[in-house]
């Protein structure tokens, strides 16, 4: 009875041996396989084996490369705002080309530049009372924007003034991490053109990197317009000439006495100027009346002249019949 025992315990322990050992065999089969494919997939992702790897490699890579660089830059880079300033002013003088040129002395002075200008007026054979009109373009550093208003009141009167700014700094950073993410992209492809023989490979890549240069200097020339744009604002300025400057009427608070006095010294202004004009305009026609009193005249004489013949020829008439009587 024991031998049966015994016998029977010395199957399962080879029973249980062969399991322990067919199960020891999966997994170093299975440890196998996975190292084996995992060696497989390194090789595939050092090597790329088309065209298309080729080129979505080297963005990929250089888009993961150039988040991490531009990040930081950009978060830092944004405390100083991106802001292109505008601004426009209407002046009145009685000193026009006076004005004028203190102005451009001014700008010049500040680091600034005329960037266009244009001045009308009458000509020579203009008699009417039309004043100079001019309009200029001032290109001045944006640290002097603020307080131009101020350093050309001197020179003439504003009657109109009028600012704004148009911030562009996340549109001016946006770019920015685009083209260093470019440049990024740039050098990869030709890291990776370098290393590749195969011509079709070459060609595509070459392709590619002629697209993206485009786009660099795409995004270059837009980041240059803009830095210009903001270190130099723009001012337009309209001068107009005037005879003289207005005087402003008075409020009622200010009191009936000044009120009085201010209408009459206009009163008096307008008179003078009717009486002006109607010099100027006496002065026009007298010429044509000379010339007509001249004709007139002549015409009287004339006709006194025909009177007298007539008169002279019914007397010499009347004279003739009585003799005949």
């Amino acid at each position: 009875m024991l031998r049966i025992r015994t016998t029977k315990d010395y199957i399962k322990f080879i029973v249980l041996s062969l399991s322990i050992a067919l199960t020891l065999l999966v997994l170093v089969s299975c440890g196998t396989s996975n190292k084996s494919t995992t060696n497989s997939a390194s090789k595939n992702a050092s090597f790329p084996s088309s065209k298309n790897q080729l080129v979505d490699n080297a963005s990929g890579q250089q888009k993961s490369e150039a988040a991490n660089k531009v990040s930081d830059n950009k978060t830092t880079s944004k405390e100083s705002h991106k802001i292109i300033q505008t601004g426009e002013i209407n002046l009145e003088t009685i000193h026009f080309d006076e004005t004028i040129s203190n102005i451009q002395n001014y700008v010049n002075s500040i680091g600034g530049y005329t960037e266009s200008s244009s001045i009308q007026g009458k000509g020579i054979t203009n008699n009417t009372s039309s004043r100079r009109h001019g309009s200029f373009t001032f290109k001045i550093p944006q640290n002097s924007f603020s307080e131009f208003p101020t350093n050309i009141e001197g020179y003439g009167t504003i009657i109109y003034q009028r600012s704004q700014g148009e911030d562009i700094t996340e549109q001016y950073f946006d770019t920015e991490a685009r083209l260093k993410s470019l440049k990024l992209q740039e050098e990869r492809v030709l890291n990776i053109l370098k290393k590749t023989d195969k011509l079709s490979d070459v060609i595509e890549l070459e392709k590619h990197l002629s697209e993206i240069r485009y786009q660099i200097e795409t995004l270059t020339g837009s980041l240059k317009k803009w830095d210009n744009l903001i270190s130099f604002s723009t001012i337009t300025l309209e001068v107009q000439e005037v005879a003289e400057i207005a005087k402003i009427a008075p409020e009622k608070s200010n009191g009936l006495k000044s009120r009085i006095s201010y209408s009459f010294t206009s009163s008096v202004k307008q008179l003078g100027i009717l009486l002006q004009g109607f010099i100027v305009l006496m002065s026009a026609i007298l010429p044509f009346l000379v010339v007509l009193l001249i004709i007139l005249l002549a015409v009287l004489y004339v006709r006194k002249k025909y009177i007298n013949l007539k008169s002279n020829k019914v007397n010499n008439t009347n004279k003739n019949s009585k003799n005949n009587d």
